[in-house]
């Protein structure tokens, strides 16, 4: 191979590259920019050309300690009353007491 045609073909993956990266963002546009204006997380799947969309909001969320999770508690099975039978409380900031997920 030429000294021209070695030049070419290491620009070819650039090339690609940037085709590549122009139509994910024509594709994803307004899926991202709704995301962003919800205040969720975005991640890059499939080396671009697809998307995970996920609300941070849900790390705020953890199964019921008083119920396990289930939302019932004991032998005649009541609806927990610490998690209103949901089987998840909210967890707010440290010093606050966890309250039931709505």
């Amino acid at each position: 191979m030429s000294n021209s045609s070695n030049r070419q073909h290491d620009r070819l993956p650039i090339w690609i590259t940037n085709l590549l990266s122009r139509l994910e963002e024509r594709i994803f546009h307004k899926s991202d920019a709704r995301a962003a204006e919800r205040g969720w997380e975005v991640r890059r799947t499939g080396r671009g050309l697809g998307r995970s969309y996920r609300d941070p909001r849900f790390d705020l969320l953890a199964a019921c300690a008083e119920c396990g999770g289930t939302g019932f508690v004991g032998a005649a099975p009541h609806r927990c009353h610490v998690c209103g039978g949901s089987g998840r409380v909210r967890l707010d900031p440290p010093g606050e007491t966890p309250r039931a997920a709505s």
